[in-house]
């Protein structure tokens, strides 16, 4: 089984990965996160206690960032210091406190149900997790940190049977998710351009 990356700024000219590793792409995924010397910039990584969050966390660490993390149940321990949030983000009154408190300079969005088998039994919870958090979350952003960059977690399935069939899929071809998971994912990316253009937001897929 392999995991297909496609990263590309909206609204920007396109950058595109392709790797079999997820934590491979954390250094092309944070590339665009710089500390430039101008005092400590603050990261919020939600869903940080998850399978990528505790290989990004550490990687951020590493680069001089002040880390705020967010999860919803057990917090990961790492052997550093991180300020931690625990946030419901299908909450719409917990994401903007947590937007307002860290105000950060750039986010990794990562929270989110993640199993797309799970989305055919919770079709709705799927929706509101991986849609209704992540528009609460940009909202968020337009109120309190318009300039933050961010990174949203999106899915190759959004392409349909076309990843299916080729194993990997580019930008150009078209999108038909087959489940409510993927619908999501695509749904997710379509609440981001529309932020992107009606707010100048500098978003990134993932």
């Amino acid at each position: 089984w392999r995991r297909i990356w496609i990263g590309f700024v909206i609204a920007s000219p396109a950058r595109r990965t392709g790797r079999s590793n997820p934590v491979c792409e954390i250094a092309s995924l944070t590339s665009f996160a710089r500390n430039d010397g101008a005092g400590m910039k603050r990261v919020l990584v939600t869903g940080a206690s998850g399978f990528v969050g505790s290989h990004l966390v550490p990687h951020l660490y590493e680069k001089g960032f002040e880390i705020w993390a967010s999860c919803h149940h057990h917090k990961y321990r790492f052997p550093f210091s991180v300020r931690w949030f625990r946030s419901d983000l299908t909450r719409y009154q917990e994401v903007l406190a947590l937007v307002r408190e860290a105000r950060p300079h750039y986010v990794f969005h990562l929270a989110g149900q993640a199993v797309p088998w799970k989305s055919w039994r919770e079709p709705n919870s799927t929706h509101q997790l991986n849609v209704g958090a992540t528009i609460s979350l940009l909202d968020g952003m337009v109120r309190f940190a318009p300039h933050a960059r961010v990174v949203l977690v999106s899915s190759a399935q959004v392409y349909g049977s076309t990843f299916f069939e080729k194993g990997r899929v580019s930008e150009s071809d078209p999108t038909s998710p087959l489940s409510p998971y993927a619908g999501s994912k695509l749904l997710l990316e379509m609440a981001a351009l529309n932020f992107v253009k009606s707010h100048g937001l500098e978003i990134v897929i993932a």
